[in-house]
């Protein structure tokens, strides 16, 4: 019977985020796609959607398929290992229908007009 040794390196390498995801201001209707990637050892990634994990979306690519004003939110990213959790920076991607964003750009500029045009009080 003969033995040969077996050398196994069990090095192990913090997760790191090494492409964050596009923000994206997609129509209602259509399909939005975020892809991020990490680094690290036996990763386990996760998508969030304001912070909530999303059930079943663990992959580097997240689609979300015609988008409805439900969909509008923060989606981010981690990668864990048992040496931590890396989360995406800057701030989360969001996800917002593009008729609902043209609406929402004219009620802040509409808001900015009367504050700038109402006199303020003493």
């Amino acid at each position: 019977m003969t033995f040969k040794a077996v050398e196994v390196d069990l090095t192990l390498v913090p997760p790191a985020i090494t492409l964050d995801p596009t923000n994206q201001t997609v129509a209602q209707g259509s399909t939005a796609t975020f892809t991020a990637a990490a680094t690290g050892s036996a990763l386990t990634l996760q998508w969030l959607k304001d912070n909530v994990a999303i059930p079943g979306a663990n992959t580097a690519t997240l689609a979300l398929v015609n988008v409805q004003p439900s969909d509008e939110g923060s989606y981010s990213f981690t990668a864990t290992n048992i040496l931590g959790t890396a989360r995406v920076r800057p701030p989360p991607s969001r996800s917002r229908p593009r008729e609902e964003a043209r609406s929402s750009r004219r009620s802040r500029s509409a808001r900015r007009s009367r504050s700038a045009a109402t006199p303020r009080s003493a």
